[in-house]
């Protein structure tokens, strides 16, 4: 099992450094494609969870609008991103000011119309209204948090219009600056517990009756390590700015920037474990699937990392809007 883990992860690791620091419209073509997969995938396992609860959630409705939304960000980033249509800088703040906002409000509409519509062909309403909010639930909680990950990559998209030079920040390096930090606070969390749930006295539970094996020494781990990989990330890259046409330079993270960040998502990556956990326990499910080898499903790779993606996104905006 373990064998299995490390090779899993390991592979993980390779490719998304990989494809963070190749920067070609391939490497932003086939990241959309993964995450169009793992959005197949991930609906497929909380579908899954539902059904077990006695759910039917739209599997196919989920499947199909989740992924053409995350394919309509992707490729918005991808045009504007590496320059395949030429904007100006008028046209990039329309598009980035009204077009990711309208495309949004479509998708989020649509989701709730069809879902609605389709739920309540059901005899029994009252299971047509819980599939409906089900099937609301996993748009809410994956599809949108999954593009997220998708915008931090092509960021200029929400830059232009502030005057910035598209292609100028380094995109790449804050998406693996977002996984690596999240990850290591899983890591550091079970390492913690693990060892220190050893010594007599040292296993304080967190959440017994959802998830038995999180103890306070855990978050404390969680924290340490994503502080720890957060300054070493900075202190190998150096810091990660956005050159702007004005001249002036904003700093989306450097040394201090970072450690917030990271003491951000220690308790955002727990956060997000758990509610996982909520629904395997619902559903009295150990693992999401069995899709990476020694790891489980698609979910259980990602739990953390659906809280922490809009959390990035959205502190990355701040400092490029209210900081520069």
């Amino acid at each position: 099992m373990l064998k299995y883990r490390l090779i899993t992860g390991s592979l993980l690791v390779a490719f998304i450094v990989i494809i963070t620091s190749w920067h070609n419209p391939v490497a932003g073509g086939i990241l959309i494609l993964v995450a169009i997969i793992a959005h197949t995938a991930g609906v497929r396992e909380l579908v899954r969870f539902g059904t077990q609860m006695g759910n039917e959630p739209a599997k196919r409705l989920l499947q199909f609008l989740g992924g053409l939304y995350c394919l309509m960000i992707g490729l918005a980033g991808l045009v504007t991103h590496y320059g395949l249509i030429e904007l100006d800088s008028s046209e990039v703040l329309k598009f980035e000011s009204i077009d990711i906002i309208i495309v949004s409000g479509i998708f989020i509409t649509l989701f709730m119309l069809i879902g609605f519509l389709l739920s309540f062909q059901k005899s029994d309403h009252k299971k047509g209204l819980l599939s409906f909010l089900y099937t609301i639930a996993i748009m809410c909680y994956f599809s949108l948090p999954l593009a997220c990950l998708l915008q931090i990559f092509f960021i200029e998209i929400h830059t232009a219009n502030l005057g910035f030079e598209v292609g100028a920040a380094v995109p790449g390096q804050l998406l693996l600056f977002s996984i690596l930090v999240t990850k290591s606070s899983d890591i550091g969390g079970y390492t913690f517990g693990k060892v220190l749930s050893m010594r007599k006295g040292g296993n304080h539970k967190l959440c017994p009756t959802l998830s038995p094996g999180k103890s306070k020494e855990g978050l404390f781990g969680s924290f340490i390590f994503s502080v720890l990989v957060a300054i070493g990330f900075i202190s190998t890259t150096g810091d990660i700015t956005l050159t702007a046409s004005h001249g002036n330079d904003i700093i989306l993270l450097n040394t201090s920037r970072a450690i917030l960040l990271g003491l951000i998502l220690a308790p955002i990556a727990l956060i997000g474990d758990l509610i996982e956990s909520v629904f395997k326990r619902a559903s009295q499910l150990k693992d999401s699937g069995s899709a990476l080898p020694g790891m489980g499903g698609v979910m259980d790779l990602l739990d953390s990392l659906l809280l922490a993606a809009p959390i990035c996104l959205v502190y990355f905006l701040i400092i490029i809007r209210y900081f520069n």
